[in-house]
């Protein structure tokens, strides 16, 4: 989870330890599913408006370069288990 870098490692670091963070099942997407937990389970957030991620656009073997009706099933899967995990917390 290269992307997980963006984030001040003792901040996440806590949030993975302090709390039950689920990957997903299907590749695409990962960063929005788990970052969709460490959001929820933060104390606080901020935004930064400036550019710290960028896709690996043009490289054939990204997952953005993948089909477009597999990405998007493998996204709603992937947050359909998200909720199903969830759906009955506090």
């Amino acid at each position: 989870m290269d992307w997980i870098m963006n984030f001040s490692r003792s901040s996440v670091s806590s949030l993975f330890v302090e709390n039950v963070i689920h990957t997903p099942k299907y590749g695409y997407a990962e960063d929005c599913y788990v970052s969709t937990q460490l959001v929820g389970y933060a104390r606080s957030i901020a935004y930064i408006d400036e550019n710290v991620y960028h896709y690996r656009k043009g490289d054939p073997t990204a997952m953005t370069g993948q089909q477009r009706r597999k990405r998007k099933r493998e996204y709603s899967l992937n947050f359909i288990d998200l909720y199903l995990k969830y759906k009955d917390a506090p």
